[in-house]
């Protein structure tokens, strides 16, 4: 008898997500550097599975858009800007 299933792995790496509120001028910024996630989900059934495997996540509270600067420099030359070296004030 088939059955409905859903499968799915996503891996993240060096992504930011940015939330804006309507009526203040600051933001949450969720940065992560490594991640992943990996699901299992039957259809009619009661329980599913969500796994998470996260190296490294930061969550940043911003006053001010301001203050988070436009341009951010590498702390490790040589290679790209990870997500989280961006939110940092330096």
């Amino acid at each position: 008898m088939p059955s409905e299933r859903t499968v799915f792995s996503i891996h993240l790496e060096d992504v930011s997500v940015k939330v804006l509120a309507i009526l203040h001028p600051g933001s949450l910024a969720l940065a992560v550097n490594n991640a992943h996630i990996s699901a299992d989900l039957v259809g009619q059934s009661p329980e599913s599975r969500l796994k998470a495997d996260i190296t490294s996540a930061w969550l940043f509270c911003i006053d001010t858009l301001a203050s988070a600067g436009a341009f951010r420099r590498s702390s490790r030359p040589g290679r790209p800007l990870q997500a989280s070296d961006y939110w940092k004030v330096q």
